[in-house]
Order: structure tokens, then sequence, then C-alpha cells
């Protein structure tokens, strides 16, 4: 009898166990993160304060809302207090009135926050200055703590905001910026993008020197990577005009680098012709020099979007160059579509080239204004004429014959100029004003004619310009009184 073969049988169980979740960060964790984000510390002057929110009642209770957060400069009489909104400093205005209070849990009684990252931000900067109480409190408010197990990651976030923040300051060393941005890419892969990769490239560009000689036009379009536009303010910086008053002579230099990525310390609210948004490229600001010279859409649909177009500029640019830059620049100041409208823009680029480049045109562009483009922009033409290098009996001539033109505009802006050329000429002019105009008049376009004549008035000491306007204000429909006119006029 044959006996059977045994083999032995191994039996594997295998217990799949659950995967244990991370651990939320402790704020000791996300403290020393924050520090190794380089992320800026408080100054230890800063104290902590709430004020009233702007949605101040909150519910059918009635229930007043606050913001809580660390004060870092005192309001005075003119500006109001300076407090830390998260990783950035912003004043906000002086009828707000922040109270200081104690750093407990207590603090928190009524307030509110507009995102989870600023209770995140703000229980990181309590921890660090060790009021654990409230830092705790904060790490547990409902606006953050649904989020704790992210809070790493909405750290990273709030990193890389405040380091793409900094390209655009205009002192930053943006080497450093840089480094930290790259940081960033490595260390959370939620910014590893081709975005963010790019734009770290065109920081990287911008810190590299510039190759241009000084003194060439190259040299002038390196610096554009120090450019700096303040947001909200509308003249732009002086090396901007320095680049446009060139005229036709850098429009090559223009050309060349309309595709320029090199960042500069520019942020823009936003738009379809920027690089990259919110952030403003040497290319873009190339981009917009020649579309302004160009006075002209350089524009196309280009990959369903409408774009700048190379093509176009490269094309305005070989039929235009043959005009003459002289030429081409008279045939542009005023809009040739708009000579019959109310208000007719002028264009303050071209002006400016022409201005100081070819200034005997202006007095015949300006004499021009008067007779053909009556509804102009009278201040640009007239103020360009009073800084552009001309003898003085020039513009005086020109100033003397707009000051007796039917419309009032035009007799407001030549005063106003030639009252920086020659005082006692403008009192001169404009007693012989109050003495001839309609005291009903309305005025005309924008601006009330009473609103202009006072405003001239309040250039002058003389003592019969004042006395013209007292019988001119008693004659007129004005209601306010001489003594309350010479009043205001004491800062003049």
């Amino acid at each position: 009898m044959m006996r059977s073969a045994w083999l032995p049988i191994t039996w594997f169980v295998v217990l799949v166990l659950p995967v244990r979740a991370a651990d939320p960060p402790t704020l000791v964790e996300l403290h020393k993160a924050y520090q190794s984000l380089g992320l800026p510390a408080l100054p230890d002057s800063a104290i902590l304060v709430r004020y009233p929110a702007n949605d101040a009642i909150v519910g059918k209770a009635n229930r007043i809302s606050y913001r809580l957060t660390f004060q870092v400069k005192t309001a005075t009489e003119k500006d109001g207090p300076i407090i830390s909104d998260g990783l950035n400093e912003w004043s906000v205005h002086r009828s707000i009135k922040t109270d200081q209070v104690n750093p407990d849990s207590k603090a928190l009684n009524n307030v509110e926050f507009t995102s989870p990252d600023d209770a995140l931000l703000l229980a990181i900067q309590c921890h660090a200055r060790g009021y654990s109480e409230l830092a705790t409190a904060l790490f547990k408010h409902k606006s953050n703590i649904d989020a704790n197990v992210s809070a790493l990651p909405r750290l990273h976030k709030q990193a890389w905001e405040y380091w793409r923040g900094q390209v655009s300051h205009p002192t930053s060393d943006r080497r450093v910026v840089a480094k930290r941005l790259r940081e960033l890419i490595k260390i959370d892969v939620r910014n590893d993008t081709q975005e963010n990769r790019d734009y770290v490239a065109a920081l990287e560009l911008a810190n590299v020197p510039g190759r241009g000689k000084p003194g060439t036009h190259e040299a002038l379009i390196d610096q554009l990577v120090d450019f700096h536009h303040p947001p909200f303010q509308s003249e732009e910086p002086a090396l901007f005009w320095k680049i446009a008053e060139l005229g036709f002579d850098i429009v090559p230099t223009l050309l060349e680098h309309m595709q320029d990525r090199r960042l500069t310390r520019t942020r823009s609210p936003g738009g379809f012709n920027l690089a990259f948004p919110n952030d403003v490229t040497v290319g873009d600001v190339v981009r917009t020099l020649l579309e302004m010279l160009a006075v002209e859409e350089l524009r196309e649909e280009i990959d369903n979007r409408y774009r700048f177009s190379p093509r176009m500029a490269i094309a305005w640019w070989d039929r235009v160059q043959r005009m003459g830059e002289e030429s081409y620049l008279l045939a542009r100041v005023f809009s040739t579509d708009l000579k019959q409208a109310y208000f007719e823009e002028v264009n303050e680029h071209v002006l400016r080239i022409l201005a100081l480049k070819h200034p005997r045109q202006i007095p015949l562009l300006y004499r021009r204004m008067l007779t053909h483009h009556e509804n102009a922009d009278a201040d640009e033409v007239a103020e360009s004429l009073g800084r552009c290098k001309l003898p003085r009996k020039v513009k005086v001539a020109c100033f003397l014959e707009a000051a007796n033109h039917r419309m009032f505009r035009h007799r407001f802006s030549a005063l106003w100029e030639l009252n920086a050329i020659d005082p006692q000429l403008f009192d001169k002019q404009l007693v012989n004003t109050l003495d001839s105009i309609p005291k009903e008049s309305h005025g005309d376009h924008f601006r009330s004619q009473d609103t202009w004549i006072i405003t001239l008035a309040l250039k002058t000491r003389s003592s019969e310009v004042w006395s013209r306007l007292d019988n001119w204000v008693k004659q007129s429909r004005l209601k306010m009184p001489t003594e309350m006119l010479q009043r205001l006029a004491a800062p003049y």
C-alpha cells in the first residue's frame, strides 16, 4: 500500500489594519515652520488690540463684531494706527479706535475672522509671544478648528503669498526672495506648478545683471527690473517717462524686448496683457510704451485670447518710421475721431515727446487747439507749453491770446500758466477777466466758472484783484463772502 505524500500547507493571515491619520501639527511645530520659512516676526513694541469690524452689526442680536490683531504703531493726529494683517502691515483709518486687550481667551469675545488663515497666523504669533492661553484658544477657534489637519499646507500657502509680495517691494533683496520661493516649491507639491516654476525663473532672470552698457538704450531697459509703480498712483514713475520721451529713437530697442520676461517691482490689479497674473514684467512695460506711442491697439486674437501682437507692432514701426517722428507725433496729439465730442482727450505721451524733442511745434499746436480743438483738454497743452524750453515772450504771447478765448476753460489754463511765468502780468490779466466775464454765467463743461475764478484768485495777494473779486461776488450768484475767500487763501 502506497503511502500518500503529505505536503504541509502554511496559511498566511494578512491583517488589514486601519491607517492612522497623521496628527495635526502642534503650535510648537507650526511656529518652527513659521521661522524656517523666513516669515516676519512682530516687533517687540507691538501690542495686542481689537477694533470694530467694518461689518459691525452681526445677526439679529445686533452684536458688535471685532477684529483681533497686533498694533505695531499708534495713531497720530494725521494718520491712523498701523496694524499687522497676518504677515503684512497696513494703516487703518484714523477714525477707527483700537483698544489694547489682555492676551487671554476672553480677548476672543465677539471676534470674527475674515478667513481661517487669519486665525492660524495670529495663533502662531501669540504662541511666539508666550500668550499660551490665547494661542491655544485661537487654534481651537471655530474659524480654524475644522482645518487644523491642513494647517501646515495653509502656512506654506501664506508663505508663498508673502514672499511673492516681496518681489514688488522697492527695497527687498530679490535673491533671497527667489531662494525662498524655490524652497517652497520643493517642500510643498501644491506649489510645484509650471506657472510657479516659470514665475521663479523670471525672477531669477531679473536678478542677473543686465548686459547694457551705461548710457545706452539697452541699459535703460535693464533698469526696468527695478521699475516700481505703487498701487493707485496715477502718475507714471520717472523712469517710465525717461524712456517714453526718447520717442522714435528707442523703438528698435523696445521691439527687441517685447517678450522680456524679467520681473519688475510692480504689481497690477491684473489684465489680459500681463505675462503673469498681477505681476508686471519688463516686457509688459515695453508693450505699454509701444501702444502709447502707436496711439492704436497693437493686439489681436492669439490662442483664443486678445493679446498684444508683436507682428502688428513690427508692421506699425515699418509703416510709421518713414513718416518721420515730428510729422507722426503732430498728427496724433488730438483725437481724430472725437472732434465733435463734449471733451476731446489729448495724448499726453505724444505731447511730452514733442515738448522735449520738438518744442518749436508747441506754440503752433497750442494755437491750433484754440481754433480747431476747442473741446480738447486745455490744461495738458497749456502745461506742456509752460514747461518746454522756449523763450519767455513766445509763451506769454500764446497765453495772452488764450486769456481772451470765448471758452473759459482756455482762459483758466492760460492764466494758471501765466502766473508761473509773470505774476504781475497774471494779476493784470485776472483783473481784466473779472471786469469782463458775465456775472450769471454757468461756466462750461466739467468745471463751474465760479470755481475757476476763485481758484485763480487764491494764487495772488493783489489788492486790486481782491477788490474786483469782492465786486464780482456781490453781483454774481455766488454767496460766499469775500472774507471767507481770503481766509481760504492763507495756505497759498
